[in-house]
């Protein structure tokens, strides 16, 4: 659900894409999902069950590697302007 919700907002509505700290929220439950199937497989000896986490794994890394690039992309333009503002005010340093 909240994938389609995604696709709908970002490709349908034209919305930009920020980060958000929702979205950790969102990612929290995708791996715990993924642990949770494995765990239950191995206890209650449901084979079936262990296709789920064998794919699904890489649905959750990839949802996190998503939520982190946008956390670190927003930290670095927070950081940025501070830097170079202070770059910029010590022209003249003397050694």
């Amino acid at each position: 659900m909240l994938g389609a919700l995604g696709v709908w907002s970002y490709a349908f509505n034209r919305t930009t894409f920020t980060c958000n700290p929702l979205y950790w929220g969102a990612v929290f439950p995708l791996g715990m999902y993924t642990v949770g199937t494995f765990y239950m497989a191995r206890s209650m000896d449901m084979e079936f069950l262990d296709v789920i986490p064998q794919y699904f794994v890489y649905i959750a890394l990839f949802a996190w590697l998503l939520a982190f690039v946008g956390l670190a992309k927003t930290l670095i333009g927070a950081i940025h302007p501070l830097i170079s503002k202070r770059i910029g005010s010590d022209d003249q340093v003397s050694c």
